[in-house]
């Protein structure tokens, strides 16, 4: 009975705990895109670019993994919409130009992205571990 409320809990907060998976049992795989700074730099329709980072998420039901997808170039006006990032020679051109900055920001994956990248994980262990400890607390009390 315990198992079954740690695992009604765990997939409320994943399932409900993030917008964007909302209520959602998903497959395969999908991808956030991050906004870090806007750039000086306009896309093929004249829309407005930025410099981010692509967030890659792959699910059974769950997430299974995530990976990083590295920096990218995204549409403002669009947020699935990015371009991959040029050749480095290009790059170091478009900084020397100002159009990219000199020194990309730094990020790194966050806390949610890894609770839901992994959450099937956090779903299997919530079911088992539980009576995995009440087991060995019984042996030890004996």
């Amino acid at each position: 009975m315990k198992n079954s409320i740690t695992l009604l809990a765990l997939l409320f907060i994943v399932l409900y705990g993030s917008p964007a998976h909302a209520g959602k049992l998903m497959f395969g795989d999908d991808q956030r895109i991050v906004k870090l700074v806007d750039i000086n730099l306009k896309g093929s329709g004249n829309e407005k670019l930025y410099l981010g980072y692509v967030v890659k998420t792959y699910f059974l039901g769950l997430g299974l993994y995530d990976s990083d997808g590295g920096y990218i170039i995204g549409v403002e006006s669009n947020k699935d919409k990015y371009y991959p990032l040029p050749a480095p020679d290009a790059v170091e051109k478009m900084q020397q130009a100002n159009l990219l900055p000199k020194d990309f920001p730094k990020y790194s994956l966050g806390v949610m992205d890894y609770l839901i990248g992994y959450s099937l994980y956090l779903a299997v262990a919530s079911i088992f571990l539980p009576s995995f400890i009440r087991k060995k607390l019984k042996q030890n009390r004996i």
